[in-house]
This record gives C-alpha cells, sequence and structure tokens, in this order.
C-alpha cells in the first residue's frame, strides 16, 4: 500500500450519464477559492457520489494542458491517486483505460473508464465515464460504483481556463465522513498535480 494522501476524487479520472452539471450555474456553491482556482460543490447524488468543480486560471498554453489530459495512459505519471492507468483498446474516439485507485488503509479501487475528446468553442472538452461494461477487472480490489465528468480546456488571452467536474464514489465501505473530508483536498492535488506536470513541459511555466 503506497503512502499517498486521500483523495477519494474521480479522475478524468467517467458518464453513466448524470445530468451535466454545467446547465444550470446555480447548482454550484462555492466553497473554496485561491488566487488561481474556485472550487464548488454540487447536490448530492442518489449514488452517494458528491459532484465538485474547480476552475483554474493559469499562464499555461492551452494545447499543452489538452495534450497532457488526452495521454490518457500517462495520467498515473500524472495524478498520485493513481496506481495504474493501462491502455485497454480504442474504438473510433473512445479509449478504454484501466485504471486502479490508491486508498490507503482500505482496499484499493479499480474501473475500466472510457475517455472521449471533443473540439468546442477556444479548446477542447473531455468527457470520461465508468465502461457500461467491467470485465477483467483485479479480483482483489473492490469495483468503483461512480467515476464520470469532464475536462474543459479553453484558451484565453493570457494561458487558459481549466475546469474540471467530477462526481465520485469509491464503491464497498468507506465511512462517509472519512470520503467527505477529502473532497476537497482530492480536488485541489489533481489540479496541483497537473499544474505542476505541464509546467515542467514549458519554459518558466509559460
Amino acid at each position: 500500500m503506497s503512502s499517498h494522501k486521500y483523495t477519494f476524487i474521480g479522475l478524468l479520472t467517467g458518464w453513466i450519464v448524470l445530468p451535466s452539471f454545467s446547465e444550470a450555474d446555480s447548482q454550484w456553491i462555492e466553497i473554496e477559492s485561491d488566487m488561481e482556482c474556485t472550487y464548488y460543490k454540487g447536490t448530492d447524488q442518489k449514488s452517494g457520489a458528491i459532484p465538485l468543480r474547480a476552475v483554474c486560471t493559469w499562464s499555461i498554453p492551452a494545447v499543452t494542458i489538452q495534450d497532457t489530459l488526452e495521454e490518457f495512459h500517462n495520467h498515473a505519471e500524472i495524478f498520485s491517486q493513481l496506481m495504474k492507468s493501462e491502455f485497454v483498446s480504442k474504438n473510433h474516439n473512445t479509449t478504454l483505460i484501466l485504471q486502479v485507485h490508491d486508498f490507503p488503509g482500505f482496499t484499493d479501487r479499480t474501473v475500466l473508464m472510457e475517455f472521449e475528446s471533443e473540439i468546442i468553442e477556444n479548446g477542447k472538452r473531455i468527457h470520461f465515464r465508468k465502461a457500461s461494461t467491467q470485465t477483467s477487472l483485479p479480483p482483489e480490489l473492490i469495483e468503483v460504483s461512480v467515476n464520470n465528468g469532464s475536462w474543459e480546456i479553453l484558451e484565453t488571452a493570457n494561458g487558459s481556463t481549466v475546469v474540471f467536474e467530477t462526481s465520485y464514489s469509491a464503491g464497498g465501505y468507506i465511512p462517509t465522513f472519512i470520503t467527505n473530508s477529502f473532497q476537497l483536498s482530492g480536488a485541489k492535488n489533481i489540479m496541483t498535480e497537473l499544474k505542476n506536470n505541464v509546467n515542467t513541459q514549458t519554459p518558466s511555466g509559460q
């Protein structure tokens, strides 16, 4: 078991299609902000998943972030929650990835994820969802219940705006107070780890 901190957050880490949280901004309640990012909590889902949203403005080219996130099999090299992000197959625009999620103190979680990219105005949107068929999962691990969301990477005059939305439920039994305690810190870790990774690819972070 590794020593990573708890990060109970769905990564790009999926789409039993839940409502698009961005359809109504009133569903989001701001819970914290700093110089670069604002974090929001959505309405708790019947599945037990807690929707979260992060909106960050960075002085990093949007294309650099897009290219990094579209290397789906490399996500375990970026995000500390992921112990594995292994390419399984690709069918048209849908890439299937086997993930293993690190849960210190509990049994690690696993899930087959589907990723799709689409071009939108001023950037790209990457959807991720738990695949409808979960086959050949490591039998000693627990299957993730819900892992759905998206990334939007938009070009701006000074760099980029990155919007991360996720709805995640680990599956199995983890006390609710533990899950809730680490939701925000997990989202913040994801955004920090992504920024740190792409900064190593751009001179002086520009």
